[in-house]
C-alpha cells in the first residue's frame, strides 16, 4: 500500500486559460487534491518552429494566470515532461492526468506517446479533452461539420474555481526555470501582443465593438488588416481563448446588432477554417516534413 497522497494532475499545454476549460472542471469535480502544472520543455523550445516571441507569449500567459487566479497555485517547471512526472511520482501517487488534446509537431506527438506509455505502465488514467473542433484519429470528414457545430454551440464551461483543492510539488532545483530565460521572457517587447486570458478577452471585445466593420473588406490587405482583422491568432493558438468562446461572443453580438451579419459571418467562417486546417494537419501530419502537393517536371 502506497503511503504517497493521491492527487490528480492538471497539465496545461495550449490551453492557458481558466474560462471554458473542461479538464480543469473535471479535475475540480474529482473532489480531491489537484496539482496544476505547466512545463517548459527544452526539446520544444529548441525545435525549428519555435522562437523567443512564442515562449515570451506563453510566459506572459502563465504570469496572468498566476496573478489573476492565485488559487490555482500554478507551478511552472523546466525539463523533460517524463522526468517531471517521475519526480512528482516520488511525492504523490498520480491517479489521473487531465489535459486537452494537442495537435502540435512531431516532437510533441512523440512526447505524448511516451506519456501515454508512462501512464499505462504506472496505472495513471489519462483523461484528454478534445480541443476546439478537432477530432482525434479521424480518417475522413463524414459528420465533421455536425460535430463541429455541436461543440461550438455547446454551453461554455465555467470551472468552479472556488472548489479547487490544490497541492504543490517540491521540485528539485534542476527543474526550476532558468533565471536567464525568465529574465528574457519577462522583458516586454514593443510591437508585440501581450499574452494572457484577460488580454485575449480584451482583444476580442475590442474587435466586436470597434474593428469588425472593415473585416470583410480589409482582411486580405497587408496594411489595413493590421487594424481590421481580429488579432486573435496568438490567443487562440495558445488557448487564452477557445474557439467556442469567440464564436459565442460573435453570435451574441450578431443578435444584438443585425447589421454585423456580413463582417461577423465572414469571421465565423474563418474560425471554422481554423479548425478545418488544424484537423487536416491532425489527420495528415506527414505535411510537417513532406510537400502535400508535389511539383512535377516535364
Amino acid at each position: 500500500m502506497s503511503t504517497r497522497p493521491d492527487i490528480a494532475l492538471l497539465w496545461l499545454k495550449r490551453d492557458l486559460r481558466v474560462l471554458d476549460h473542461e479538464p480543469l472542471q473535471k479535475a475540480i469535480a474529482t473532489g480531491g487534491k489537484v496539482l496544476v502544472l505547466y512545463v517548459f520543455e527544452p526539446a520544444l523550445l529548441e525545435n525549428y518552429d519555435a522562437d523567443t516571441r512564442h515562449w515570451r507569449f506563453v510566459y506572459q500567459s502563465l504570469a496572468y494566470l498566476r496573478t489573476r487566479y492565485p488559487q490555482l497555485q500554478l507551478q511552472v517547471l523546466y525539463g523533460d515532461f517524463l522526468t517531471v512526472l517521475a519526480q512528482i511520482d516520488t511525492q504523490y501517487r498520480i491517479t489521473t492526468l487531465f489535459s486537452h488534446e494537442e495537435t502540435g509537431n512531431r516532437r510533441s506527438f512523440d512526447r505524448d506517446l511516451a506519456v501515454k506509455k508512462y501512464c499505462q505502465t504506472n496505472g495513471i488514467r489519462w483523461d484528454e479533452t478534445p480541443t476546439n473542433g478537432v477530432v482525434r484519429g479521424a480518417v475522413q470528414r463524414r459528420g465533421w461539420d455536425k460535430n463541429w457545430n455541436a461543440r461550438m454551440y455547446a454551453p461554455i464551461v465555467y470551472p468552479d474555481i472556488k472548489q479547487l483543492q490544490t497541492v504543490t510539488f517540491a521540485a528539485p532545483t534542476a527543474l526550476e526555470l532558468p533565471k536567464q530565460l525568465e529574465k528574457e521572457w519577462a522583458t516586454a517587447q514593443p510591437g508585440f501582443q501581450r499574452g494572457g486570458e484577460g488580454e485575449g478577452i480584451a482583444v476580442l471585445t475590442d474587435f466586436l465593438q470597434q474593428r469588425y466593420a472593415g473585416y470583410s473588406r480589409h482582411i486580405s490587405k497587408p496594411l489595413l488588416s493590421q487594424t481590421h482583422c481580429s488579432r486573435l491568432s496568438p490567443y487562440l493558438t495558445w488557448g487564452n481563448l477557445s474557439i467556442r468562446q469567440a464564436i459565442q461572443a460573435v453570435e451574441k453580438a450578431r443578435r444584438n446588432r443585425p447589421m454585423l451579419e456580413k463582417p461577423l459571418g465572414a469571421f465565423v467562417s474563418r474560425l471554422h477554417w481554423h479548425c478545418h486546417f488544424v484537423q487536416k494537419f491532425e489527420s495528415e501530419c506527414r505535411m510537417e516534413f513532406e510537400n502535400t502537393n508535389e511539383g512535377t517536371t516535364d
